[in-house]
């Protein structure tokens, strides 16, 4: 997620309950538990002194009489010594990406729209309406509906835009299911790194990603080789459904190749943003009524990790779900196997839903 300075240091400390569970498994928020400074307690804090505040996203020790937020965790955690290092090292455990050279005055604005009438294929981005956040005023991108329309129509008729998807694996019956676009000269309104071609990938009607075609491409410092916008929603959530087997995999390219196989797949976009689902299913519980979860992340330290805390949220909100790191074998993630290997991935992913299909009825009928 690319963000400026400011807004990122407020969503940092909104992930405060999500550090509690995943670096300190603190299982229970409604109870104390032991303080991250135990070691500084006379019998180390064997009577967990510490609460958590939702409403602040703080956590209070009493025995030390003194009130942490996220930054001061991880600080402590991880033995950093200053805040620059504290909020760099957050910012990596959370994949947030800042934006040196976002402004949100009148004469940004401005500016913004006029370099949009001289790229066509950006123009619509201008920021739009408004919402307040405890820290002030941000804005959020209006509805990119006809940005992602005339993009489709810019993929269809640019053939190096074409070859790259097909080098993905992917068909143009699921590119056209997931309204996959092209801009030949992309720029994040956020920053001021030259435009790059890219593959737009719709997330919801004001959020999407923006890839580079080229992954050798030397970019700029703050420019990153697959970027979203907007606030960014679980991917192709529409695939849950009531009495459903649901794949849940990280990459929303991961989630198209295994989409392409007839099975409902969503992306939660990275393994740290594995709340997404949960989020959604909170929202939507009769979406998922009756729904089984195979969770299938990047087979990588922080893939398995997040799979772990994912299936333990799942599992107490009454959710059905199960793991699997072996989808992919012997290849990175869904999507390399599908390039590699298309027949090897086809008979995996239908043996697994078969599988999940049979414990989905199992415990329905229990």
């Amino acid at each position: 997620m690319l963000m400026d300075h400011d807004d990122a240091k407020e969503y940092l400390r909104s992930r405060m309950q999500d550090y509690l569970v995943t670096h300190h498994q603190v299982r229970n928020l409604r109870t104390n538990f032991q303080c991250v400074n135990a070691s500084a307690h006379a019998h180390a804090d064997r009577n967990p002194s510490m609460h958590f505040y939702p409403d602040s996203n703080r956590c209070k020790c009493f025995a030390c009489g003194v009130s942490y937020d996220i930054f001061e965790f991880i600080r402590i955690d991880f033995g950093l010594s200053g805040f620059d290092e504290t909020f760099k090292k957050a910012c990596d455990l959370y994949d947030v990406q800042i934006a040196r050279y976002v402004r949100k005055d009148n004469d940004y604005q401005k500016a913004f729209g006029q370099r949009c009438s001289e790229h066509p294929g950006i123009s619509g981005m201008p920021y739009g309406k408004e919402f307040r956040r405890p820290s002030g005023t941000i804005r959020e991108i209006p509805d990119q509906m006809s940005y992602y329309g005339r993009c489709v129509d810019l993929r269809k008729h640019s053939e190096k835009a074409m070859c790259y998807l097909a080098k993905r694996g992917l068909q143009e019956e699921t590119i056209d299911y997931f309204q996959i676009g092209y801009d030949p000269s992309w720029h994040h309104p956020g920053t001021r790194n030259r435009p790059t071609e890219r593959i737009i990938i719709p997330n919801s009607s004001n959020s999407y990603l923006a890839r580079v075609l080229d992954d050798t491409l030397i970019l700029g410092e703050y420019d990153h080789p697959k970027m979203k916008v907007g606030r960014q929603h679980l991917f192709n959530s529409r695939a849950i459904r009531p009495q459903s087997v649901v794949f849940v995999v990280e990459g929303e390219i991961d989630a198209m190749s295994i989409v392409q196989f007839g099975i409902p797949c969503v992306g939660l976009g990275s393994a740290s943003q594995y709340r997404k689902l949960s989020d959604f299913l909170r929202l939507n519980p009769d979406n998922a009524k009756g729904s089984f979860f195979l969770i299938c992340l990047d087979d990588d330290k922080a893939g398995k990790e997040r799979a772990m805390d994912l299936s333990r949220l799942l599992d107490t909100d009454g959710f059905q779900c199960a793991m699997s790191n072996g989808l992919s074998a012997p290849f990175k993630d869904p999507n390399e196997r599908l390039h590699m290997d298309p027949e090897g991935l086809g008979d995996v992913l239908r043996r697994a839903w078969n599988e999940c299909q049979k414990l989905r009825i199992r415990r329905e009928s229990a």
